[in-house]
């Protein structure tokens, strides 16, 4: 997400003057022209030539290729933006909104070139022929003129969710012909934030590390610096360092808090930054940040990519706590949003998280309806990414559920072949091979589902030893134990579970969970007083939570088979009925 639409303007050339609504001088060139104005433009139209800007006190002309999206990076834009324009001669003045996407702007170009260039923004990434364009554009306005494509055609690519893509582009673009400190700068931050995408979070967190020592040497950069702080902290958070990646979103947050509050760029911070508080266990405290990250964009940017995708961060999150009608009211207003801009893949996100909701309320043919919807997206999109692998696990988990099994199998092991590719010591195979078992047991495949669980444990045990998955997947196997009839193992796994979890704090539902399978594997091995105490502690625990619930009759057939054994038929009968 950028700081604001703006970037779809793209004019040439910068030198910043501070202080002032009007330029101190004239533009040296004129060599930037409309190429393309919606109704949304004001008074613009092709073929104006665009020549200086004002912004919130602070004012530039506009003689370099990628001029106007250093305005965009670093001056905001924190409200409107007034143009200065020449027409025919005479000169005009325009204000673009702060989410204006409606004018398209670059170098002049013979209109045979000017026709590919529009077509090439509007398109999927081509198997070929970019760079041979990005020549005839460096041919026709410099090597300036070559970065801006390369620029803003990845930036359209990271929008359609081709990180890779994009990657590839913008690597082809030389930061030594770049023209000024502050077009390096857009260069590694959007390669920053592609490779992220891509999931290749070394060479992001590399890219980020020159950004920061390049901002350092400027004295106009100051801003810059919190959307490189921003990259940096979803670096952290996609490799799980949430404690780090709060830290450095924090950052972000004081820097644009300070030089730009109320920008765009401060509500995706404070979108990001709640995420991160969020799943640090601070729900209260992260919702709340999110929804002011929300209220900027819904202020400054009605009817943006960049609120749909604030609504959709924010009615996930509610959906993730429980608030089922709130989240489904901010998801259905950003799949409003997105159906109404053509081409968003970001639609797919909607639709996963509406598929939640259908799964919790037990609508199951309507959350794998949805998540068909989503798929189809991505397959046209990105059909090798982690989104893909992602959908391909939840679409696993909805058939298992429906009892499509063969169905859930297939989804299952595409998922693992991609997790396999992306990262085979991730949490998300761990995860998927976790479910896999699941769909295996389903299949009363117990060997198998056994296989699986071990894998998934033998590298939950490597990357996150004191990770909640251990104790997740240590559960499974002790029901696993527990239907072979292997009760003494069952015992020893459970046990260390319920160490585990305890440790971690988690929800009494979990720890609930824990002591049933402890009850029953106490049971097996006749040790009844121990295993009535661990089934009373369940009951306990699910009558505080969810009284009347599937769970707690569970519990209470538990207590009615330890009855049963010691013979006692009216008491066992009581707890059966």
């Amino acid at each position: 997400m950028r700081v604001g639409r703006l970037a779809a303007v793209a004019v040439f050339g910068l030198a910043i003057t501070a202080g002032g609504a009007t330029p101190l001088r004239a533009a040296r060139t004129a060599g930037v022209v409309v190429l393309q104005a919606g109704r949304a433009s004001g008074s613009l139209r092709p073929g104006d030539r665009l020549l200086a800007w004002d912004n919130d006190g602070v004012s530039g002309f506009l003689d370099d290729a990628c001029a106007w999206l250093w305005v965009e990076a670093e001056r905001g834009p924190r409200g409107p933006l007034r143009v200065t324009a020449q027409r025919s001669g005479r000169e005009l003045r325009a204000t673009l909104a702060q989410d204006d996407s409606s004018v398209l702007a670059g170098p002049p170009l013979p209109a045979g070139l000017h026709e590919r260039v529009l077509r090439s923004l509007e398109e999927p990434p081509p198997k070929a022929g970019v760079a041979g364009l990005a020549g005839a554009v460096g041919d026709a306005a410099g090597p300036p003129g070559e970065l801006w494509l390369r620029l803003m055609l990845a930036r359209r690519w990271l929008d359609r969710g081709e990180p890779a893509a994009a990657v590839q582009l913008l690597d082809g673009a030389a930061t030594d012909s770049a023209g000024t400190p502050h077009a390096t700068l857009l260069l590694l931050e959007l390669r920053a934030r592609a490779l992220l995408r891509a999931g290749r979070i070394a060479e992001a967190s590399t890219a980020v590390d020159r950004a920061l020592e390049l901002v350092r040497t400027l004295d106009d950069a100051a801003l810059f610096s919190a959307r490189l702080h921003l990259v940096r902290g979803l670096m952290l958070k996609a490799a799980g360092s949430l404690h780090q990646a709060e830290a450095e979103l924090q950052r972000a947050r004081r820097v644009a808090g300070r030089l730009a509050s109320g920008s765009l760029l401060e509500a995706e911070v404070l979108d990001r930054l709640g995420k991160v508080r969020f799943e640090l266990g601070g729900r209260r405290a992260g919702l709340d940040l999110v929804r002011r990250g929300m209220a900027i964009f819904e202020r400054a940017a009605p009817g943006s990519v960049a609120l749909a995708e604030s609504l959709n961060n924010l009615g996930g999150l509610e959906v993730e706590a429980g608030q089922l009608d709130a989240g489904r009211q901010h998801l259905e207003r950003s799949r409003a949003i997105r159906e109404r801009l053509p081409g968003q893949p970001g639609l797919y996100k909607v639709l996963y998280n509406l598929a939640g909701i259908a799964y919790l309320e037990r609508r199951l043919e309507d959350a794998g309806a949805l998540l068909d919807r989503a798929g189809a997206i991505l397959e046209r999109r990105e059909p090798e990414s982690a989104h893909m692998a992602q959908l391909l696990d939840v679409r696993m988990i909805v058939a298992e559920q429906r009892g499509a099994l063969a169905e859930a199998e297939r989804y299952g092991l595409r998922a693992l072949e991609l997790h396999h590719k992306l990262d085979p010591s991730s949490l998300e195979t761990v995860a998927c091979l976790i479910n896999l078992g699941t769909v295996a047991r389903s299949q009363e495949d117990l060997e198998l589902a056994e296989k699986r669980y071990r894998e998934a444990l033998a590298i939950a045990r490597r990357v996150a030893p004191d990770g909640v998955e251990v104790p997740h997947v240590l559960g499974d196997l002790a029901e696993l134990a527990l239907e072979r009839g292997r009760h003494a193992e069952a015992l020893t796994i459970s046990r260390e579970a319920l160490k585990r979890l305890e440790a971690l704090g988690a929800a009494p539902s979990t720890l609930a969970q824990v002591h049933q399978n402890l009850a029953a594997a106490l049971l097996g091995v006749g040790q009844l007083d121990e295993a009535e105490r661990e089934c009373r502690t369940a009951l306990a625990l699910r009558r505080r939570q969810l009284p009347g619930s599937r769970d707690e009759a569970e519990s209470l057939v538990g207590l009615g088979d330890i009855e049963d054994v010691r013979g006692r038929r009216e008491a066992a009968a009581r707890n059966f009925r």
